[in-house]
């Protein structure tokens, strides 16, 4: 993706260009005896190159590039090895039409610095960055390459160089390669770039990182993975609506929106139409509904479906919150302290301040409040939004008001603010920080926050009080059409409501742990499956639902594996669990290393991997240390047989362990592997930057994948059948023939696995399984 040029228009390269090398041949003393070859223009012996420079500028400039190109022609004929003419040529050959005098100039040129090699640096670095940017727009890299390392090598701070990095970046956008954009802008920032580059760099960055967790676009009949854990979703929900039937809407993660119509008990999810994360959602009907998210994205419901109103762009800020004065209206906040209206059809920015916004309410349209960073308060009225006193310096998230000259304001670190028509007054409530509140209108206020964290006001009263709301995870939104039908959300698909007798009801228990690992488990039936989460919390499934069982012994896990009735589990600090003939435990594994992946429970023979290299065996209750020949750390193994194992880590470390002896075997990659495993009989692994390696009679050879997020989880099936995870939740799989991008609504994937009964399963954030079912 294109987002805008970031170099000068060629004019004011060619002025550049040119006035470098005047100044150049100004040292270079005069031109070499053309020799009185009869040239096609005909030019005096003891021209300098200085001046027909200088005469071919006055030519472009005066539109006359025909003539430009033939008196410097002309002049190489005589001194074909003249740098500085070559390179000018070069480049009004390369903006014209004629292609084949364009490659041969650069052919000419490329040539000139290859087997010359006597030209001074001084001289070098137009011409270097002239050849690594006509290459890099040829899309031929390794051509540019010749070029840029040379430039890089011998003046790595100069201004040329910065703009041969940004022109690097800039293809590498062009073709999707996100990882590559991120780490070139990294270096250029590094390198303390001139204030026009780092700025560009800057906003390449900030796409970079909104494309890499956003992924490829899956298309139209994707593979769909649904949930299994939590039911309907386990995105984090962020803000709700309520109508004053007692519909209820929600938006969150992932375009996530869920829609629980009146008089029903189940939420079900909707059809957003985007993938970007929905911050804010408020209307004055279901037919007049308005959502704001990430990328600057609106969307609008007219009671039947949500429309894409704005579409994302990376290199806007993120909205943060929403108000709608009435139908055809709305206003949002952003984070860099912009205000976005529609009104009418027509969209209007303003832009007062630069600190984030995180907060808006009003009365129709007339007049408005928004609250910010710092204590920030602003009020809109006669047409422009102007800063209020403010009694504190705290974040202020959520604001409600009684009529528009009173208001109530809530933020961080349990902080409270009151405004009466005339000055603010803040005060601390509750436990916690604070996120939204909600008022009714007979004056009854609700807060909610970090940790669960509900306040309620009486009206006509100063004091707050607690309220529990059954839930630990954090609560973004409250909303309600009278006091009985609060409903608040937050972390991990929570859903909390208030019932007839004040207190509230958890409708969905989100969370916010993680689960690391997954595998069938026979001994809880046919739909039996174990999940591991980080803390060593084991959640499984049976045939009766989910249950949480009696957690491991105390650490951090990161892996498992199971086969039949083996269950093992691994972890820092050496920690090693197994389940034998039922019973759990501990294993001393000799090691103080953080042990990242096990496998072998179907081998006979367990094998973890871990921190500086290390390798650990378990086989017949015996644990083994053993000395691999990295000290990088290793995050994947694959066993195939106690003499055929694979273990994959950092800068692209490969080893072979045949029983006796591990081994290294170079991939040629600097990124890290993070998973390894067995597709059909190809052997594949998985990386950084959706790197994809394959193993080929002893040589690992690169996988064109159709993705730029880190991969950390690959499942190999039949008939070279692959399925790849990242961390950012998205699902990638090649049938053998092309590659497949599914439809998944995960919020992250740490592990995959096979189900002989459900299909292959999917777990990671916010306790979430998700499944997609075999295909009949």
């Amino acid at each position: 993706m294109r987002t805008g040029a970031v170099l000068p228009p060629p004019s004011f390269i060619l002025a550049t260009v040119l006035a470098l090398l005047l100044a150049s041949c100004a040292h270079s003393g005069p031109a070499s005896d053309p020799g009185g070859l009869d040239l096609e223009v005909k030019l005096p012996i003891d021209t300098r190159p200085q001046d027909v420079l200088a005469s071919a500028w006055e030519q472009i400039q005066a539109g006359k590039i025909f003539s430009a190109e033939a008196n410097l022609s002309a002049y190489l004929k005589n001194d074909p090895n003249h740098l500085e003419i070559t390179t000018l040529l070069a480049y009004l050959l390369d903006e014209g039409e004629d292609e084949l005098a364009a490659q041969a100039a650069w052919a000419d040129l490329e040539a000139l610095l290859v087997y010359k090699g006597k030209l001074q640096p001084f001289q070098l670095q137009v011409t270097l960055y002239a050849g690594a940017r006509r290459y890099l727009r040829l899309h031929k890299p390794s051509r540019a390459r010749l070029f840029h390392d040379e430039l890089w090598r011998r003046h790595p701070a100069s201004v040329w160089s910065q703009l041969t990095y940004l022109e690097v970046a800039e293809a590498a956008a062009d073709r999707g390669r996100w990882v590559q954009v991120h780490r070139v802008c990294q270096d250029l920032m590094r390198m303390g770039a001139e204030d026009r580059s780092m700025k560009r760099c800057k906003v390449l960055t900030k796409v970079s990182a909104s494309m890499r967790a956003m992924g490829p676009e899956p298309h139209r009949g994707a593979p769909r993975w649904t949930w299994l854990h939590p039911v309907p979703q386990g995105n984090h929900l962020n803000d709700v609506w309520t109508g004053t039937d007692g519909e209820v809407i929600a938006v969150g993660d992932k375009g996530t929106i869920l829609h629980r119509p009146a008089g029903s008990t189940a939420f079900a999810i909707m059809t957003s139409g985007t993938r970007w994360n929905l911050r804010a959602i408020h209307g004055t009907s279901r037919a007049h509904l308005y959502a704001v998210g990430d990328g600057a994205i609106v969307l609008g419901f007219d009671g039947k479906t949500w429309k894409v109103l704005r579409p994302a762009d990376p290199v806007r800020a993120n909205l943060t919150a929403v108000y709608s004065g009435g139908a055809g209206h709305m206003v949002a906040t952003s984070m860099d302290g912009e205000f976005l209206t529609l009104d009418g059809g027509k969209w209007v920015e303003a832009k007062p301040g630069n600190q984030p916004l995180y907060g808006v309410w009003g009365e129709g349209k007339a007049k408005l409040q928004a609250v910010g960073k710092g204590g920030l308060l602003m009020r809109y009225e006669g047409g422009s939004w102007t800063t209020m006193a403010s009694d504190t310096y705290e974040d202020l998230h959520g604001i409600w008001g009684k009529g528009v000259e009173r208001f109530v304001a809530v933020g961080a670190n349990r902080t409270v603010v009151y405004y009466n028509g005339k000055r603010t007054k803040e005060a601390v409530a509750g436990l916690t920080g604070f996120a939204d509140i909600w008022g009714a209108g007979d004056g009854n206020l609700w807060a909610v926050g970090r940790k669960g964290n509900i306040i309620h006001r009486k009206p006509k009263t100063r004091t707050w009080s607690n309220r529990r709301s059954g839930v630990r995870v954090d609560l973004n939104g409250v909303s309600g059409y009278q006091a009985g039908s609060l409903v608040a959300v937050g972390q991990g698909g929570t859903l909390v409501q208030r019932n007839g007798k004040g207190a509230w009801d958890v409708l969905v228990p989100g969370s916010n742990a993680r689960l690391v690992g997954v595998a069938p488990d026979p001994a809880l039936g046919e739909r039996g499956l174990i999940t591991l989460g980080k803390f060593g919390m084991l959640l499984v499934h049976d045939d009766q639902g989910w249950k949480t069982v009696k957690a491991l012994p105390r650490g951090k896990y990161h892996d498992l594996c199971s086969a039949g009735s083996t269950v093992a589990a691994v972890g820092d600090r050496g920690l090693m669990v197994v389940r034998e003939d039922g019973k759990w435990r501990r294993v001393r594994t000799g090691t103080s290393e953080d042990l990242h992946d096990v496998d072998g429970c179907a081998a006979g023979q367990l094998v973890a991997v871990g921190t500086r290299g290390v390798a650990v065996s378990y086989k017949d209750g015996k644990a083994k240390v053993h000395k691999t020949p990295t000290g990088h750390t290793l995050y994947g193994v694959w066993v195939g047989a106690p003499n055929d194992v694979w273990a994959v880590g950092g800068r692209g470390v490969t080893l072979h362990f045949d029983g006796k002896r591990w081994q290294e075997f170079d991939t040629g990659q600097l990124q890290a592997l993070r998973a390894v495993d067995m597709a059909g009989r190809q052997l594949m692994a998985v990386g950084e930057g959706g790197l994809v390696l394959y193993l080929d009679h002893g040589r690992w050879r690169p996988f064109q994948s159709p993705t730029a997020q880190t991969l950390v989880a690959i499942w190999g099936g039949p008939k070279g059948r692959v399925v790849a995870a990242s961390q950012e939740g998205g699902i990638i799989e090649h049938d053998g023939q092309k590659w497949v991008i599914h439809n998944s609504d995960a919020p992250c994937i740490t592990s995959l696995a096979e189900h002989p009964a459900l299909g292959l399963l999917a777990v990671g954030c916010n306790r979430s399984v998700l499944t997609l079912p075999r295909k009949k």
